[in-house]
């Protein structure tokens, strides 16, 4: 079974999510999402463009951090 884990800071523990779909689908389906409010001009309900710059910085952390094997914080 799929799932993935978020560390709640506020909290500090790690909280387990199962998933019923692949990790890959899920991000397919985000995408798709995407696509299709673009091709509809409307906004999306469930992704907005701040939590998708954030998405990006994250991302862009992450794989600096594997190339530089160094510790990346970003705010």
């Amino acid at each position: 079974k799929n799932n993935i884990k978020i560390f709640e800071s506020e909290n500090k523990f790690w909280k387990k999510i199962d998933l019923n779909e692949s990790i890959n689908d899920m991000y397919v389906n985000e995408i798709k999402h995407i696509i299709e409010c673009i091709k509809n001009n409307v906004k999306s309900e469930i992704i907005d463009l701040e939590n998708g710059i954030n998405t990006l910085k994250l991302s862009i952390a992450i794989h600096d951090s594997e190339k530089s094997g160094n510790e990346i914080s970003f705010n």
